[in-house]
């Protein structure tokens, strides 16, 4: 179905799915290749994740903060209102 195939854009070739850790930023590019529609689901993931993990673990804020930053910069394709809110629950 349509959501295995995108959201295989963010698995990797071992079929682990690619986590907000330092494998996101060698694989940036291949995420800004995804087609917007998986885009949008990623969003819809940061956007669901950040809440639990500001409010549960706050030293791991800052490394997640941080990457989800770089992350935002490649899903500007996704759609708007979604990217709106993961860019606001970064400030």
């Amino acid at each position: 179905g349509w959501s295995y195939r995108y959201s295989a854009s963010f698995t990797d070739s071992k079929g682990a799915n690619v986590e907000m850790n330092g494998t996101v930023a060698v694989r940036l590019h291949e995420i800004a290749a995804a087609p917007p529609a998986a885009k949008t689901i990623k969003l819809a993931d940061l956007i669901d994740n950040t809440s639990t993990i500001k409010l549960r673990d706050p030293d791991f804020w800052i490394v997640y903060r941080r990457e989800k930053l770089l992350l935002l910069d490649v899903l500007r394709e996704g759609d708007r209102t979604l990217w709106e809110m993961a860019a606001a629950q970064c400030e």
